[in-house]
């Protein structure tokens, strides 16, 4: 389900049946981390540290079995819902937090949920959730915007918001 990886965050809230409707997700959010730990140990998903931030993905071949077990599974349409729902709310918490103390760390975060953002924009076309879609794209190209101004020492702050950043980030992939 995740594009180019994830939070412990995001996966709490995207692979846990949150309102216990679900008989083949009876995940708890709590129990996510233990998981993933186990996961990491076995060495089928890969712990690295990004922006000061944990960041977890799959090896290709075995995110390309997940997700053919997940679609196969009943839980699969929640667990897409879950995902969207999740994601708007981190581009609506991103797009306050860009105005704060921490916005190279959120840049950064922005620029790794890339693959993310598009994914939930996807399932908010398929659902014809026009209002979800519309939010979404409207918070995330503001904030893209702001990511590719910081890029090119563009605007008021250029120099201060460039600062410590590892090299151009790059917009477009």
């Amino acid at each position: 389900m995740f594009a180019n990886g994830w939070t412990l965050e995001a996966a709490e809230a995207v692979c846990s049946d949150q309102e216990g409707k679900e008989a083949e997700l009876s995940i708890f959010s709590t129990e996510i981390l233990d998981l993933l730990t186990h996961l990491v140990d076995k060495s089928m998903v890969l712990l690295e540290e990004k922006e000061r931030l944990a960041r977890y993905r799959l090896l290709e071949t075995i995110r390309q079995y997940a997700g053919k077990r997940l679609e196969e599974s009943e839980g699969a349409e929640m667990v897409r819902q879950n995902h969207a729902r999740f994601f708007l709310a981190l581009a609506e918490r991103a797009e306050l937090e860009l105005h704060g103390p921490d916005q190279l760390i959120w840049l950064g975060r922005l620029e790794s949920e890339h693959d993310n953002f598009l994914a939930a924009l996807q399932c908010f076309r398929e659902q014809a959730n026009v209002q979800s879609a519309l939010r979404l794209t409207g918070m995330v190209l503001r904030s893209f915007g702001r990511l590719a101004m910081s890029n090119y020492g563009i605007g008021k702050d250029a120099d201060t918001s460039v600062k410590g950043m590892s090299g151009r980030r790059k917009l477009l992939r």
